[in-house]
């Protein structure tokens, strides 16, 4: 069974697909962990960000598969764990660019498909998972809450990483993401056919977590 998990930057739906994920005895991918592999990939080459030929040929070619540990998803390169390194500065500047290119969302689409195909419980979050990825899921939720809660939370994370911006900035930021998100030509932000919306703008994290999961094991019963 495949669930799939959409929504709006700072939603909490990476959140809830992790804790839903451990709660249900599912694996947990977060598909933006593949477009940083293939950046890292492409920074690993010495590719030119410009270099959109080179860049395509790196991603086709790029030996990107997933590991699950305890449900946990590991990126391997060259079947090799890679962890710290899809999380440096470089590869958060050049995964903009290369995320954009279409040969290299048909690329991780291909990897997001194997993975699916051969794991048999699993819930995958993104932008684009319910609507293009996996359009025939069992279970598709989309994860939603209002400007407001979202810019607090994305101040939160901002203020543990020891960063320090106002609320105004934020929602800005969040504002010209969702704009971004949702207009962009390559798999917009959409609500996936047949998607569960919900909002977690009135719910802590483990009030979400519960309601969450009342509905989905609801849906369950219903597939099976």
């Amino acid at each position: 069974m495949i669930i799939t998990i959409d929504g709006t930057s700072s939603s909490g739906k990476s959140t809830m697909a992790s804790l839903l994920a451990k709660r249900l005895g599912f694996a947990h991918l977060n598909t933006g962990s593949i477009y940083r592999a293939i950046a890292l990939c492409v920074l690993r080459a010495k590719i030119d960000e410009n270099d959109t030929e080179n860049i395509i040929k790196c991603a086709q070619n790029a030996n990107v598969s997933v590991k699950f540990e305890k449900g946990t998803s590991v990126i391997m390169i060259d079947n090799k764990p890679e962890v710290e390194a899809l999380r440096s500065p470089e590869v958060s500047s050049l995964v903009a660019t290369t995320s954009k290119i279409h040969e290299v969302r048909v690329r991780v689409r291909e990897i997001q498909g194997d993975i699916g195909k051969t794991t048999p419980k699993l819930i995958v979050e993104g932008r684009d998972i319910g609507s293009v990825v996996f359009p025939n899921a069992e279970i598709k939720i989309f994860i939603t809450a209002s400007l407001d809660v979202r810019a607090k939370r994305r101040q939160l994370e901002y203020e543990m990483l020891g960063k320090k911006k106002t609320l105004s900035e934020v929602k800005r930021e969040l504002q010209l993401r969702d704009n971004a998100d949702k207009h962009r030509k390559e798999s917009p932000l959409i609500i996936p056919q047949g998607a569960i919306i919900f909002d977690t703008s009135k719910y802590n994290i483990e009030q979400a977590l519960n309601k969450l999961t009342e509905i989905v094991q609801n849906k369950m019963q219903v597939a099976n």
